[in-house]
């Protein structure tokens, strides 16, 4: 299950809108390629952060 948090992201599939959280040293992408959407059970979920 993903952690939750407050950086916003979204399923690329379904559109389902998450939040996040992740740890200092870890990058968005490796975060969210390793959990799947909390709707539709896809492995597509992309960030929605400006501050990368």
């Amino acid at each position: 299950m993903i952690p939750k948090g407050d950086i916003p992201g979204v399923c690329r599939d379904c559109g389902e809108h998450i939040t996040y959280s992740k740890k200092p040293m870890q990058t968005h992408s490796d975060l969210l390629k390793k959990h799947r959407c909390p709707k539709c059970g896809n492995f597509a979920l992309k960030t929605l952060s400006t501050a990368l």
